[in-house]
C-alpha cells in the first residue's frame, strides 16, 4: 500500500517517474491489485487513483491499456452496482471513471460513445447521493472516525465528479493555442486603416445556425447532469448549514478524536462547491440556449445566481459565460446595480483570472448597453473608467489585454460616441500603454501559456485602435 501511495505521489509530480513507469512496464502491477475479491478495499482505492493519475496523457499506457480486452473488462467489472454505496465505493467507481475517461483518446465507436456514456452515469449516480444528510446526521460516538472517513470519501467522489464532467464539457477556444511571437514591422502591425477600423469581429450568435450537438454534450443533456449541476449551485444556504454543523461537531468532546474532521469537511465542501461552479461556467459555454430552456429562462439563471449569498472568482465565471450566452440572444440583463456589484467582487479578489473575467464581463455590459434605447451613457462611463483605471494599473499584462479588447469591443464602434471615449481620458491611456507593451510583452510572454492568444491579439489591435479613434475624434 505504501508503496502504490509513493507511486502515485511521484507520478503526479514527475513525467520522469511516468517514463520509467512505462519502460518497466509497471501498468500490469498496478492493474493486479485492483481486485476487491482478493485486496482490502484502500489498497484497491490507493490503486484506481494511483492509475487514474498515471494515464493522464500518457499515450504509450493508455495504447497499451486499450489493446487489452482483459484489462478493460477488469476496469468494466468495477462499475458495476454492488451493495449500499459507501463513501470508499463512491470514490472508487469515480477514479475508474477518471481511468476510463483517460482512455477515450484511444477508443474507437462505438466503444468510445459506450464509455462516455459509463463515465457519466457515474457521475449522475455519485452526484445523486445526498451529502448534505450524510454530513448533517450527527457521528456517533463509538465510531467517529470511520464515519467521518465516509463523509469525506463522498464529498471526494463528488468533487472528483463534477471535475470529470467539466473536463468532458470543456469548449477550447481555438484561438487560445500558442501562436507564434514573432516581432513585427509597425507597417505590418497598423496595416490599412484609411480611418475604419478592420479588427476581426464575431458574427450574430443569434442569427447563426445552431450546429449539431456533439455527442457527449447530447449525452449530458440525457442525462440532465446540467440541472443537477445547476441545483447544486443554488445549495450554498445547505453549504452555509453543514459548515457550522460540522464546526459544532470538531466542538463536541465525544469527536475529539476525530481530529477535527468537521474541519476537514468544511474544506471539502468548499471545493465541492467551486468545482459545482467551475462545472456550469463549462456548461453554459457549451451547451446551446434550447438546453436550458431558451432565452428567458436564461435570464432567470442569471438573475438568481446575481442573488446568490456567495462572492468568488467562481461566481464571476459563470457570470461571463452566462452574459455571454444572453448577448448571443439578444438578451440585455445586466443592470448598473448589478455592474457594481460585479465590480466590487472583482476588487476584493486578486486572482488575475478573476481580474481577467471581470474585464471581459464589461466588455459584454458595455456591448448590451450599447444596444439599449437610448444607450445607457451612465453605465458606458462606469464601464469606460473601470477599463481604463486596469490598462494604467493592473500588473497582469493578460488582465491588461483582456480589457483592452473590451475597449476595442464597445467604444470601436459607431453606436458609441467619440467625444464618451475622450472625455473618460482612454486616449491617453491607450497610448501610454502602446508605449510600453511590448517591453511587459518580453518579461511575461514566457508565463502567459494559454492566455497567449488574448495578448498578441492586443498587441496587434492596439496601435490599429488608437489610429482610428484619432480619426474619429
Amino acid at each position: 500500500e505504501q508503496g502504490l501511495h509513493l507511486l502515485w505521489n511521484l507520478s503526479e509530480h514527475s513525467s520522469v517517474v511516468v517514463e520509467v513507469f512505462n519502460c518497466e512496464g509497471l501498468l500490469p502491477v498496478v492493474l493486479h491489485f485492483l481486485q476487491p475479491t482478493s485486496y482490502p478495499d484502500s489498497l484497491v482505492l490507493i490503486a484506481a487513483q494511483c492509475l487514474h493519475t498515471i494515464l493522464e496523457d500518457n499515450k504509450a499506457a493508455i495504447g497499451t491499456l486499450c489493446s487489452s480486452p482483459e484489462a478493460l473488462q477488469q476496469l468494466e467489472g468495477l462499475l458495476l452496482p454492488g451493495d449500499t454505496p459507501t463513501g470508499g465505493s463512491l470514490l472508487l467507481k469515480t477514479s475508474v471513471a477518471g481511468i476510463f475517461q483517460n482512455l477515450l483518446s484511444g477508443l474507437l465507436e462505438p466503444m468510445y460513445s459506450q464509455t462516455v456514456r459509463g463515465v457519466l452515469s457515474v457521475v449522475v449516480a455519485v452526484l445523486d447521493v445526498n451529502a448534505s444528510t450524510t454530513v448533517t446526521t450527527p457521528p456517533t460516538s463509538p465510531a467517529p472516525a470511520v464515519e467521518l472517513e465516509h463523509v469525506q470519501n463522498t464529498l471526494r467522489a463528488q468533487q472528483m465528479a463534477l471535475e470529470l464532467l467539466a473536463n468532458v464539457c470543456y469548449v477550447e477556444d481555438e484561438e487560445g493555442e500558442d501562436g507564434e511571437w514573432e516581432d513585427m514591422d509597425k507597417e505590418e502591425m497598423v496595416g490599412d486603416c484609411d480611418g475604419e477600423m478592420e479588427m476581426e469581429q464575431a458574427g450574430d450568435v443569434s442569427q447563426c445556425p445552431q450546429a449539431p450537438l456533439p455527442p457527449i454534450l447530447t449525452i449530458v443533456l440525457e442525462l440532465g447532469l446540467h440541472e443537477k449541476v445547476w441545483r447544486r449551485c443554488c445549495s450554498v444556504d445547505t453549504l452555509a448549514q453543514l459548515q457550522a454543523h460540522t464546526s459544532a461537531a470538531d466542538a463536541a468532546p465525544q469527536n475529539h478524536t476525530a481530529g477535527g474532521g468537521g474541519t476537514a469537511i468544511t474544506k471539502i465542501l468548499e471545493t465541492v462547491q467551486l468545482r459545482s461552479f467551475l462545472t456550469l461556467q463549462n456548461l453554459i459555454s457549451a451547451l446551446p440556449p434550447e438546453a436550458w430552456g431558451g432565452s428567458d429562462n436564461l435570464a432567470t439563471v442569471w438573475m438568481t445566481l446575481c442573488a446568490l449569498p456567495v462572492a468568488g472568482e467562481h461566481i464571476i465565471g459563470v457570470q461571463r459565460a452566462l452574459a455571454d450566452k444572453l448577448f448571443g440572444c439578444g438578451v440585455n440583463c445586466i443592470t448598473q446595480e448589478q455592474l457594481g456589484a460585479i465590480l466590487q467582487v472583482g476588487k476584493m479578489l486578486g486572482e488575475p483570472s478573476t481580474r481577467a473575467d471581470t474585464m471581459a464581463l464589461l466588455g459584454i455590459a458595455g456591448k448590451m448597453a450599447l444596444r439599449s434605447v437610448p444607450s445607457a451613457v451612465d453605465m458606458l462611463a462606469i464601464i469606460g473608467t473601470s477599463l481604463r483605471d486596469c490598462i494604467a494599473t493592473d500588473c497582469s499584462l493578460w488582465v491588461v489585454a483582456q480589457a483592452l479588447d473590451s475597449v476595442f469591443d464597445v467604444f470601436g464602434g459607431d453606436d458609441c460616441p467619440p467625444s464618451l471615449f475622450v472625455e473618460l481620458g482612454l486616449m491617453q491611456s491607450l497610448k501610454s500603454m502602446a508605449s510600453t507593451f511590448k517591453a511587459r510583452l518580453r518579461v511575461e510572454k514566457k508565463s502567459l501559456g494559454s492566455n497567449t492568444a488574448v495578448v498578441q491579439n492586443a498587441k496587434l489591435n492596439l496601435p490599429r485602435f488608437i489610429q482610428y479613434m484619432e480619426t474619429r475624434t
